[in-house]
């Protein structure tokens, strides 16, 4: 009996720990799943979605293989939003921004004047600068003789005395949450620089305007990688011909008003084929614009042919964020400050990341005291030796 009863309770033992393990190992294999899909979904809609007029078209990560101030490539300028509580790059149903208010029904006829230090002011668009055309309103260089680029500039005085650094924070427009934080939060010595994948876009344009921002427009260019970088439908490309490629440069163009230039996004193959690129910096430079050649590879011709073509120009010298953590971010922005030291003037790039945004406020507030001073994109035009 005795025996009896102990096989019976070493059953029973043996049935609780299959029943028990078993309801673990489930609850754990569902919450890993789960986890990981989620992770891998949300890294994908941030990453690879972007919107179009015309409706979302996916593609991959951002670019890039970028160029460094050491010369150096990296790959891939794309990491998983660090962000998890920002939305995706689906906005069909996103509203305009409820304390976005526009004073564009009375434009200004020039800057206002601004003392040193003050907050900047920026035009408020004129229809004067803008052309009707089938693809939407386009900028171009008024019949007084005014440029957009001069004219959307912030009207702040730079310190001869000191280095200049600007810092260029991309795809504005893309992520309503994060595209709010970065105007919200930056200094208005930021440059904005808009999607035109983006949505709301004349909105964010307002508010960036109300704020003191510079704003560029990124217009897509041919990666060398197509396979792993997709540009997306508005990507100027090295096998189009120049009409192609001028329809679709004007495409990105009329998405959203009262940017100084363009900077190219991704195009690491179409900036270093010159016959691609010429009629596009023409055509840029026949409505006043400027142009930041971002530097998606060693062996862009950008800056170099808008030089030639007297087009006011800047050269991206770091991609800042690619190591999107403090300490690395914060290294860049020390490699940034000893470039602008040497020759008197550096650019860098940011993303919306929290990460990079609370690190360039940090890094700001103590920059004049460091002997350095934060200006707009327009302030550093024509002020970097091109790279050799």
């Amino acid at each position: 009996m005795p025996s009896n009863m102990n096989a019976l309770l070493v059953a029973w033992a043996i049935s609780l720990i299959v029943i028990i393990g078993g309801t673990v190992y489930l609850q754990l294999s569902y919450d890993d799943a789960a986890h990981h899909n989620e992770t891998e979904e949300h890294a994908s809609s941030e990453d690879t979605s972007k919107s179009t007029a015309d409706g979302d078209v996916t593609s991959n990560a951002n670019e890039l293989q970028t160029t460094h101030t050491d010369g150096t490539q990296t790959d891939n300028h794309a990491v998983e939003d660090l962000d998890t509580s920002d939305d995706t790059d689906n906005h069909s149903n996103e509203q305009p921004l409820s304390d976005t208010t526009s004073n564009d029904s009375a434009p200004k006829t020039s800057p206002p004047e601004a003392a040193a230090g003050a907050s900047s002011i920026i035009n408020a668009v004129d229809p004067a600068l803008l052309e009707d055309t089938r693809q939407g309103q386009l900028p171009q260089i008024a019949a007084d003789g005014r440029q957009p680029s001069l004219f959307y500039a912030a009207n702040t005085t730079a310190d001869t005395a000191l280095p200049r650094i600007a810092i260029i924070i991309t795809d504005i427009g893309r992520r309503s949450r994060q595209s709010e934080r970065a105007l919200n939060s930056l200094p208005s010595e930021v440059t904005i620089a808009f999607s035109p994948y983006g949505t709301n876009l004349e909105g964010w344009a307002d508010k960036a305007r109300q704020k003191g921002h510079e704003s560029l427009l990124m217009v897509p260019m041919e990666p060398s990688n197509t396979t792993q970088n997709d540009a997306g439908p508005l990507a100027l490309l090295t096998a189009n011909n120049s009409r192609q490629n001028l329809n679709l440069l004007r495409s990105s163009m009329s998405r959203v008003q009262g940017y100084v230039g363009i900077m190219n996004h991704m195009g690491s193959r179409f900036t270093a084929v010159s016959d691609s690129l010429s009629p596009v910096l023409a055509e840029i430079n026949s409505r006043g614009l400027l142009f930041v050649d971002s530097r998606a590879t060693q062996f862009s011709r950008a800056a170099e042919m808008s030089r030639a073509l007297n087009i006011p120009t800047a050269i991206n010298n770091s991609y800042i964020d690619e190591q999107p953590n403090q300490s690395s971010i914060s290294a860049e922005l020390t490699k940034l400050e000893g470039r602008a030291r040497t020759l008197g003037a550096s650019v860098g790039i940011i993303r919306a990341y929290p990460i990079s945004i609370n690190t360039i406020n940090e890094w700001a507030a103590g920059l004049k005291e460091r002997g350095y001073q934060l200006v707009p994109i327009t302030q550093i035009v024509d002020r970097q030796p091109l790279s050799r």
